[in-house]
């Protein structure tokens, strides 16, 4: 056999296995058949066991069915119970009768027995079982040895037992099968024949296998024997489209593929808008980025893996269906609380992250990832249903100064984005949080200004069915750019806008300020007293630079929460201001208790807009933190997550597959809700390559 098993069974072994209903064995019956009803033509022995049906009574045996009333002539008679539906009698000499179903080859090359199924009870007839089998021979038997054994010397048919009649001679043959003796048999893929010989002993076959080393059958590939793949560069494309030869590595497609006319042809493709198009596609060896920025990114062997990443080459699975890493094994990971004594499980109930209750509640984890070669897109169900969700209390603070005028290229304004931004943000607000949200405006300039406040002049918040006045012209939509940078202003308005609503104080309730600016503020009009002022009221501060100055994006940078403000703390520079990184849009910057970010930036209207895109994100959903260390130094990557299933988390960029361990990458979910509200996190997966 091609794995060294043995022989495999066939029919006549005297063995019933899995694929037989029977093996040197017959099935008989002499007892009465229904007639009509859901069981016609079944075996019964009362009327019980032949229940009416909807287009007929039923009863067992024709006797039964006369009994009952029903004429020998009638048309139910005649179509469901004839006479040979009775229990089989005795024949004429006295002996019993029965009918009797055969156990023979189902003609799949004598491999397995079946009984003779092409037949019904009611459509074999009754006979004599006979004298066969009492001990006695008889003139039309050439051995009668009175036992029921077919494999002995004397069959149970009363004929001695030889080579070519079916029967298996325990001792004397391997195998019997008749007349089919000496026909041998063709072996499927990475499967065995038996078949017998003429003289009874049986012959095996094997058929092609994974790890002959070469690719056969269904196999992508087979040990060393692996195929290199077309691949496109072009950006719209840009992946492999099927496999090719390795002696053709760095042919281009029309080098080895021709019309039906024998020309060149070239490979195309239908983009998004249904236009054809050409691409160039060349046969290469592909692989998979390990580590650095390009980690899990497919990449042919020439090309560089970014950010420090090693290429790893395909390895055939060890099933010859697919070459890892071109494809990846999709795994379920064990999560494990940050609680002593827990122990890995499918999932985790969290509290929202914060670096002062680490020691007393569930609020991080660790994910563990099996020892590989590759590894790359990290899934995971999140369910937010034990979460009580907060009332969120939000002012845009915006700076309206006459720098806010300045180009952004194509017709737009620092001023005209910021409005596009500021009603998109405001609109993602409502859908997100609904009811929970409550909105107000202040804008600053030479002074500052609030734009939600009552008829009498009272500061106040403005809820969903006021969407269209704090986006409209009495809103956002009537920013104009002009005056000077009164930051400190704005952030005093904001916070005498919360004081004015004593709501934004009640408990399970949350304070922000998003602050955004693009430029230096006016001398004596810095906000630095009065960050201090809202980090030590517990309000959160996010802030968007608007600008490509280092100078501005360093100092809105200390101007949100990414700085941490004891109740001891006087002057900004006495409290911790994060400096993890030179540069405020690094992704070393974020706020050290519960590693979210607060300060963004950007210099164009994709930036601009992108940042407050972020910012709402951050604001209605859960924050992912996963931390990695890679030769000493730590990453924090972060994503957002909701309740939701296959969520996409941010991969650990310090995270590279050694081939030898497992690794242990710790997770920190900050979510919004009262202290008591927990998430599931649950149903892990990774996509990766066992070494």
């Amino acid at each position: 056999a091609w794995d060294c098993g043995g022989a495999a069974s066939y029919c006549g072994d005297t063995v019933v296995d899995s694929a037989e209903s029977c093996d040197a064995t017959s099935d008989t019956w002499g007892g009465a058949l229904c007639c009509g009803g859901t069981n016609n033509g079944d075996q019964c022995t009362s009327d019980a066991d032949c229940p009416a049906s909807s287009f007929s009574a039923g009863y067992c045996g024709y006797d039964a069915a006369i009994a009952a009333g029903n004429s020998p002539s009638s048309a139910f008679v005649s179509l469901y119970c004839p006479t040979g539906k009775n229990a089989c009698a005795v024949d004429a000499s006295g002996y019993a009768t029965t009918r009797t179903k055969t156990c023979e080859d189902d003609g799949a090359s004598g491999e397995t027995c079946a009984y003779s199924s092409a037949l019904d009870w009611e459509d074999i007839t009754c006979e004599t079982i006979g004298s066969c089998g009492d001990g006695v021979v008889d003139s039309n038997e050439a051995c009668d040895d009175g036992n029921d054994v077919a494999t002995d010397e004397c069959t149970t048919d009363c004929t001695l037992n030889v080579c070519g009649d079916g029967y298996l001679y325990d001792g004397s043959e391997e195998c019997d099968e008749g007349t089919g003796n000496g026909a041998g048999c063709d072996s499927a893929y990475e499967s065995t024949c038996t078949a017998c010989s003429t003289s009874c002993y049986y012959t095996t076959s094997s058929g092609e296998f994974c790890g002959d080393g070469e690719i056969n059958g269904d196999e992508v590939c087979d040990g060393a024997d692996i195929p290199y793949y077309w691949w496109s560069s072009d950006e719209e494309l840009y992946t492999f489209v099927g496999t090719c030869d390795p002696a053709d590595s760095g042919k281009e497609w029309h080098e080895t593929h021709t019309d039906s006319a024998g020309d060149p042809e070239y490979y195309t493709y239908i983009d998004d808008t249904g236009t054809e198009q050409y691409s160039l596609t060349y046969c290469y060896e592909i692989g998979m980025c390990n580590g650095g920025t390009d980690n899990g990114e497919i990449h042919i062997a020439s090309a560089t893996c970014g950010g420090g990443g090693t290429w790893v080459a395909p390895v055939c699975d060890v099933s010859c269906g697919s070459t890892c890493p071109t494809s990846t094994s999709n795994i379920d990971l064990l999560l494990t609380s940050n609680q002593a004594g827990a122990s890995g499980s499918s999932d985790v109930d969290l509290y929202s992250y914060s670096s002062s209750s680490t020691s007393t509640l569930p609020n991080a984890a660790t994910i563990t990832v099996p020892a590989c070669t590759v590894a790359g897109n990290l899934v995971a169900d999140v369910d937010f249903g034990n979460v009580d969700s907060p009332e969120v209390y939000v002012v845009f603070v915006t700076d309206t100064s006459g720098s806010m005028g300045a180009s952004l290229g194509s017709g737009e304004t620092r001023m005209s984005v910021a409005i596009s931004s500021l009603q998109t943000a405001i609109s993602a607000l409502f859908d997100e949080l609904g009811s929970r949200v409550h909105i107000g405006l202040v804008s600053f300039s030479t002074d500052s200004t609030v734009g939600t406040k009552d008829s009498s002049g009272n500061l106040i918040f403005l809820d969903e069915a006021d969407e269209t006045t704090l986006t409209g012209s009495s809103g956002v939509g009537g920013y104009t750019a002009s005056g000077n940078t009164w930051t400190k202003e704005g952030l005093e308005d904001a916070m005498a806008l919360f004081a004015a609503n004593s709501d934004a104080y009640a408990t399970n309730t949350d304070r922000i300020i998003v602050l955004m600016s693009d430029g230096d503020p006016t001398a004596s009009h810095e906000p630095d007293s009065e960050v201090v002022t809202v980090l030590q009221d517990g309000t959160e501060l996010y802030s968007l630079a608007v600008t490509t100055t280092d100078t501005l994006e360093t100092d809105m940078d200390s101007w949100s929460s990414n700085t941490i403000c004891e109740d001891s703390d006087s002057y900004l520079y006495s409290c911790d201001i994060d400096e993890s990184s030179a540069d405020p849009d690094s992704s070393e910057d974020y706020n050290d208790a519960n590693l979210l970010d607060y300060s963004y930036s950007g210099s164009t209207s994709t930036e601009f807009s992108g940042a407050y895109t972020s910012i709402i994100d951050s604001i209605t959903k859960g924050s992912a933190a996963l931390l990695s260390s890679l030769d000493g130094v730590v990453s924090v990557d972060r994503g957002y997550v909701d309740d939701s299933h296959n969520i996409t988390l941010p991969w650990p960029s310090g995270f590279e597959c050694d081939g030898v361990s497992e690794t242990e990458v710790p997770i920190q979910i900050t979510f919004r809700g009262s202290d008591e509200s927990t998430i599931t996190v649950s149903n892990v997966r990774v996509d990766y390559c066992a070494p």
